[in-house]
Order: C-alpha cells, then sequence, then structure tokens
C-alpha cells in the first residue's frame, strides 16, 4: 500500500493537493484489498472450495506442518500387520486418551491397536482441517473404516479430531481424540441406535 502511494508522486515534482492525496490513497487501498481477495481466491482455489463445495480430500493440504503429515500419513498406513510404525510416531511415556480408552504407554498402545486392528477391514482419514504449535497440533478428520462387529461390516462414517503434543523430538507424547461413540458404535447397534434416536429426539423437542 505505502509503495503504491509513493509511486503516485512522479520524482522531481511537489506531492499533489490533499484531494488528490486522498484519492491516491483511496487508489492505494482499493489495489491492496483486491490483492487481498485476488490471494483468498487463490488459496480458496487451492482447497478446492472456490465455489463452495466439499474440498478434494484425497490427499493431504499442501501446508500441512511435517510433524502433522507424518502422523495423518502413518495412520492412513496402519494394519494390523504394520503395528510396529506407532514406534515411529510415539514416545515410550505417551498418554492415549478417547470416549473409551485412558492408556499411559507405548507398550499398552501397540496392545489396545492390537485388539483394535484385528478384524478391522479398512480405515481412511480424510483431513477437513489442522493448526500447529511450537510443540501441539490438532486435526480435524472424517474416518471411514469397515470392521465385522459394527454395523453388519459395513462402512462406517465417523467426524473427530486428534489433538496432539509433541516432545522436542517431535514425537507424540499426548494423543487424545474427540469423536461421537453413538456415531461410531450406538446407533449401529438395533436397541441402542432406536433407544439413542429416541432420546435425541426428546432433547431436541426440549
Amino acid at each position: 500500500m505505502v509503495k503504491a502511494f509513493e509511486q503516485s508522486t512522479a520524482p522531481g515534482q511537489s506531492a499533489a493537493p490533499s484531494q488528490n492525496t486522498a484519492a491516491d490513497q483511496s487508489t492505494a487501498m482499493d489495489q491492496s484489498a483486491a490483492m487481498d481477495q485476488s490471494a483468498a481466491m487463490d488459496q480458496s482455489a487451492a482447497t478446492g472450495q472456490s465455489d463452495g463445495s466439499a474440498a478434494v480430500t484425497n490427499q493431504l493440504p499442501h501446508d500441512i506442518p511435517a510433524a502433522l503429515e507424518q502422523f495423518v500419513s502413518l495412520y492412513n498406513q496402519l494394519n494390523f500387520n504394520n503395528l510396529a510404525l506407532l514406534r515411529e510416531l510415539y514416545t515410550e511415556q505417551v498418554e492415549f486418551i478417547d470416549p473409551v480408552h485412558h492408556i499411559h504407554g507405548l507398550a499398552e498402545l501397540e496392545q489396545y491397536f492390537a485388539h483394535a486392528y484385528q478384524n478391522l477391514q479398512h480405515c481412511h482419514f480424510d483431513i477437513k482441517a489442522h493448526g500447529a504449535g511450537p510443540q501441539w497440533g490438532f486435526v480435524s478428520w472424517q474416518m471411514c473404516f469397515a470392521h465385522q462387529a459394527i454395523n453388519r461390516g459395513q462402512t462406517v462414517v465417523v467426524d473427530g479430531c486428534s489433538e496432539l503434543t509433541f516432545d522436542a523430538a517431535g514425537k507424540i507424547s499426548r494423543h487424545r481424540d474427540y469423536y461421537d461413540l453413538t456415531q461410531m458404535v450406538y446407533q449401529h447397534v438395533p436397541l441402542l441406535g432406536w433407544l439413542t434416536g429416541k432420546v435425541r429426539q426428546r432433547m431436541a423437542h426440549r
């Protein structure tokens, strides 16, 4: 903006009267606003949302920090036969919390994943939003998975987010997941699904 204002006065000439100066400032502000709008449109187009449509999430956002990229990439590779990959991600004393479990230590976490992934047919995470600081990060995700014990093995979609704390070496020392357990499990159990549906209806009408 300042550079555009300076260019409005030719070398060797005095500044124009106050009316012209005000016009130059207005022009500079318009140019700056246009540049900001253009940049915003470029950024929106890069995420596939320039027309308000849902973003294409087959690949990670281009600006996701390296630690979060490793986190998401590893989880999308993870299966029952490669759970040793967890050691690349977590510290030995990691604390893991989700709506069902509170786990202390990598060994206990590996046991939890071994049980969870034993009958898992597939699992994939699409990233919706992310953020990061010096020693923390969060990822908002949509998980699509199929498990023999849930929804007759058909694909289930769950929205959630992960809150992560990193140590000095870049490994995760604390991992907390937030998601709707009803969306994941309860609504797919015939009786529980009916009961939770009734409870939601009653709450919505109060």
